[in-house]
């Protein structure tokens, strides 16, 4: 496969040079260009198809990229300069040749990947030696929405792809399964998956998704460098429900950045398993920051130890055992050795549901 960079076809020539096959002809009445050339062309003007030789079209004077294309010859591409009132006249000889792939696009730094591959172009780009048949190609640039398409190589055909891409600055999307979660975006509920935002800050921003009878999901998500953002998560119905006891009526809980109602006592709700960053905040209180770690299934406690503004100490958030944890911490060892035990008169066979070792927050026990 051969492949050669356009910048000294396009660029590279000076007015002079590349005006040396071109007749000025004074014309008070107009400015523009009139092309003709050795065999039927499309003409293409700054990339644009505006029809084919002979061709003749009025244009405010200015710089223009010209482009003549027919099958079995090479491309011919010339850089013109047109000047006020006077009309530029080319007569350009197209070189036979056997065809040629060419790919440009208006955005600076774009890459070509072809067919999938993981080699990279950059752009502009001419291929004169692609294997016949069905290609695909795909366009990208730093910062910008990436496009893609198809064509076929057919011997002696000349094809230009040309693209303009579109900024993905402040682009992001939100998908969930099942489809209808509830998206939190740093704490405000923003609407339902699946769900596009186009405006988005270039930041790192936090993400939840509610739905219910699924555990809630959380996500980090940073824009910062003008990426698209795309979030998707399969939420999941295994998760452990989370409480944590503030003690106080003020305080407002955060896992990540997203907060929950204020209170002495948060239920925070079924949660995916996982570690999360937690912050409690009170008016009068020192900012409690800690993390916990949420199982797979069952329930877990955290109780939070505030300290005031002006006295010294650190707030400490710690994993409590349930109001009945001692029966519960000795009914494990019950269960991790497949005892039978009796409770109040009756009879319970407790089955290990979990192993070893013992699990936090209250043990479920299977009764007959």
């Amino acid at each position: 496969m051969r492949y050669s960079l356009l910048f000294a076809a396009l660029f590279g020539l000076s007015t002079t040079q590349s005006t040396a096959s071109a007749q000025e002809t004074s014309q008070d009445e107009q400015s523009g260009i009139q092309i003709s050339a050795s065999s039927t062309a499309q003409v293409y003007i700054d990339n644009q198809l505006l029809g084919e030789t002979p061709f003749q079209a009025s244009l405010p004077a200015g710089e223009y990229t010209i482009r003549l294309s027919a099958d079995g010859f090479d491309p011919y591409t010339r850089r013109l300069n047109i000047i006020e009132n006077n009309l530029l006249q080319l007569d350009a000889k197209l070189d036979i040749g056997g065809g040629t792939i060419e790919f440009q696009a208006e955005t600076s730094g774009a890459q070509l990947q072809l067919d999938g591959g993981s080699e990279r172009y950059i752009l502009p780009i001419r291929f004169d030696e692609l294997p016949l048949g069905e290609h695909s190609w795909k366009i990208i640039a730093k910062g910008h929405d990436p496009k893609e398409g198809t064509f076929s190589s057919i011997k002696g055909q000349n094809i230009f792809i040309y693209k303009t891409l579109e900024s993905s600055v402040g682009k992001v999307s939100f998908h969930s399964t099942p489809e209808g979660a509830t998206v939190f975006l740093d704490g405000e509920e923003i609407g339902q998956t699946p769900l596009e935002l186009t405006d988005l800050d270039a930041a790192e921003h936090s993400v939840s998704f509610q739905y219910k009878g699924y555990a809630s999901t959380f996500r980090t998500l940073d824009t910062s460098d003008g990426e698209r953002g795309d979030v998707k998560v399969a939420m999941s119905t295994i998760g452990s429900k989370v409480i944590i006891k503030t003690g106080y009526k003020d305080a407002i809980v955060f896992i990540g950045d997203i907060p929950f109602e204020k209170g002495r006592r948060i239920r925070v709700g079924q949660m995916e398993k996982g570690a999360y960053p937690v912050r409690i905040v009170a008016d009068g209180y020192k900012v409690l920051q800690s993390n916990i770690t949420v199982p797979t299934s069952g329930r877990i406690k955290y109780k939070a130890s505030l300290v005031p503004s002006e006295e010294s100490g650190t707030p400490d958030l710690t994993q409590v055992r349930s109001g009945n944890s001692d029966v519960n911490w000795r009914l494990w060892g019950a269960i991790g050795a497949g005892t039978l035990i009796t409770a109040t008169g009756s009879y319970l066979l407790v089955q290990a549901l979990e192993p070893e070792p013992a699990p936090s927050g209250d043990t479920v026990l299977t009764l007959p």
